[in-house]
């Protein structure tokens, strides 16, 4: 949640029973953001309320954000990429406090990769860590090149900070690798 209030969020189940809530000192440092992670006992219908921690009555707009805890985690550096193949899709989330995964994929000398990384950004790397290629100019779009040897590769998909510490572009991405 990212917004001017200093925020108060509360999670409730159908019956209206409290199950989590964050604000003060659950803020995130440096910021009045709060961020809510909970584990739901069963799927159905949930609430949650934003309101001022200061009980401050006046109209403002707010960000929230909702998503899912990525099953791949961790996978924050190239020792803990997930391995991937061609035509796989996975599905993670990026935060505020986990602002990129890593993959890895088996490529050949010659393929023809494309990795689409819906709304985040993606950079790629050979197998010794170094820096091959991103979609940084053309953010959220499709990356797509041809691999220069027979090896492990990385992928890795990050939220967005243009000129700010704490990322603008972050939530659930679905990655997928085809040749």
């Amino acid at each position: 949640l990212r917004n001017s209030l200093r925020t108060q969020l509360s999670l409730y189940n159908s019956a209206g029973t409290l199950l989590a809530s964050c604000g003060g000192a659950n803020w995130l440092p440096g910021t009045s953001n709060c961020f809510l992670e909970k584990t739901l006992p069963k799927a159905g219908i949930y609430y949650v309320r934003v309101s001022d921690d200061q009980n401050v009555q006046s109209d403002t707009n707010y960000w929230l954000q909702i998503g899912i805890v990525e099953p791949n985690e961790p996978n924050d550096t190239f020792g803990q990429a997930t391995q991937m193949s061609y035509g796989q899709t996975v599905s993670g989330l990026v935060t505020e406090g986990d602002i990129s995964d890593f993959y890895r994929f088996y490529g050949y000398q010659g393929d023809y990769v494309t990795l689409l990384g819906v709304g985040l950004g993606l950079d790629v790397y050979n197998q010794n860590g170094n820096y091959l290629s991103s979609n940084f100019e053309d953010w959220g779009l499709p990356l797509s090149f041809s691999l220069p040897a027979t090896g492990w590769y990385y992928a890795e998909v990050y939220a967005y900070a243009f000129l700010d510490p704490v990322p603008v572009h972050i939530g659930v991405y679905h990655l997928t690798i085809d040749r």
